[in-house]
């Protein structure tokens, strides 16, 4: 025999009202939960007669769990048992949402973060490469204006036959090139 066959049983000689005692109304959460903590501690009574006496509980052991577990102290203690799990249930519920919403924001955030600093360094590279064609351009600048400077106090002509001299790779004759770099005159 299991118990369900015991309990319905049970049922069938005597009708019990603690469902309407424990459940308010249908969406009585609370009260459900205290009517499962009843039956789950009539199942314990129900298997501890079995396994003890080796057969369900008889008439009168059925009737004195009926009245224990029907007091008003009882009643109390299922629904404030009820209570407890159910609050518990809420916070494991509120924490995994509060973690699941911690985590995507701060996904979000770190996806903002990165997504800000690719957009720094997609500025960044323009502007590396613009600081090295400014260098290139002024060392050019320079360069024209030392040259200038070179071709007006040595004059155009000296200037141009050292630079092909140096092109040719010719030796450079000490009084060509004293010549040309000379101190301008006075």
């Amino acid at each position: 025999m299991n118990i369900s066959d015991v309990d319905a049983t049970a049922e069938e000689n005597s009708y019990n009202p603690i469902y309407e005692k424990l459940v308010e109304s249908g969406d009585d959460i609370n009260g459900m939960i205290a009517y499962a903590l009843y039956k789950r501690e009539k199942i314990e009574f129900i298997r501890g007669s079995l396994s003890k006496y080796g057969r369900p509980p008889n008439e009168a052991e059925r009737e004195s769990f009926h009245l224990s577990s029907n007091t008003d102290a009882r009643l109390n203690a299922y629904r404030i048992q009820a209570g407890v799990i159910a609050r518990e249930f809420l916070e494991i519920s509120l924490e995994e949402k509060v973690k699941e919403i911690e985590d995507k924001w701060q996904e979000g955030y770190l996806q903002g973060q990165i997504g800000s600093d690719l957009k720094e360094l997609k500025r960044f590279g323009p502007g590396v490469l613009q600081g090295v064609v400014s260098s290139w351009i002024f060392s050019f600048s320079v360069a024209l204006v030392l040259l200038a400077a070179v071709v007006i106090r040595v004059g155009p002509g000296d200037v141009f036959n050292e630079v092909l001299r140096m092109i040719k790779n010719e030796p450079s004759k000490p009084e060509k090139q004293s010549q040309a770099f000379k101190e301008p005159r006075k």
